[in-house]
């Protein structure tokens, strides 16, 4: 199998330097498999495009804004790579040793879309977890899709990204997906979480904005978590 993991950075130097040393834990396991893997990262300042290139990904120098056009500009330097699968990979995420085997199962499997069902949302001043449970909620971190999926929305849209969106890329992403190929995602199956969404003062949608959220029934929407699960960049 062969796989190009779609990334993009902006800023937040020390969580980027963290994320990609879990993207390089991730690779190899990939390559212990028997499988290729290859990073484009798609950067709008020097500081990112310099961590990108020391962890030895190709990076695209692109306008941050609307992230839309910078997320579509990185998945074309992606599509000049012969690839399976694309994994879309943030730069605030990490991504647990479980995953590896699970993402793979689906691969094999022919899945054309693979995606975790949830995310611990973690406040990278406190550590703290709160549980993002997704469905019907989509994420683009640890999202698998296949090339054909993206040709498809190339040759139908003419982007993969909406590029003049600047927020909720991964949900349109979603709907394009459905709208052009009929495809609904395959939820990967575990016990606890997949993937962390280390959130800092740089994202767009910040760690307060989850506390003290409530649902109808008067629980908390985004709990309080404690983190389970293979992530030695957090948890040693």
């Amino acid at each position: 199998m062969k796989i190009v993991f779609h990334s993009t950075a902006w800023k937040r130097p020390a969580i980027t330097r963290l994320s990609f040393r879990a993207l390089e834990r991730l690779r190899g396991q990939f390559h212990d498999a028997g499988h290729e893997t290859h990073v484009v990262v798609g950067v709008s300042e020097d500081e990112s495009r310099s961590i990108a290139e020391d962890f030895g990904y190709h990076t695209e120098f692109t306008d941050n804004e609307p992230l839309g056009k910078k997320f579509d500009e990185t998945m074309l330097a992606v599509m000049k790579y012969d690839f399976d699968y694309v994994i879309e990979y943030p730069s605030d995420t990490i991504v647990c040793e479980e995953y590896v085997d699970l993402v793979l199962d689906e691969m094999e499997f022919g899945s054309k879309v693979i995606q975790p069902k949830d995310v611990y949302l973690m406040d990278s001043k406190t550590l703290e977890c709160r549980l993002m449970g997704l469905l019907p909620v989509h994420t683009n971190s640890a999202r698998a899709i296949s090339r054909d999926i993206i040709e498809s929305l190339y040759s139908k849209k003419g982007q993969c990204y909406r590029r003049k969106e600047g927020r909720n890329l991964d949900y349109h992403l979603h709907n394009d997906i459905y709208e052009v190929c009929r495809v609904h995602p395959v939820y990967l199956r575990s016990q606890t979480p997949l993937v962390i969404d280390v959130k800092s003062d740089v994202n767009m949608n910040k760690y307060s904005e989850f506390v003290g959220k409530r649902k109808l029934i008067e629980q908390d929407a985004y709990p309080v978590v404690e983190l389970v699960g293979g992530f030695p960049e957090i948890v040693p």
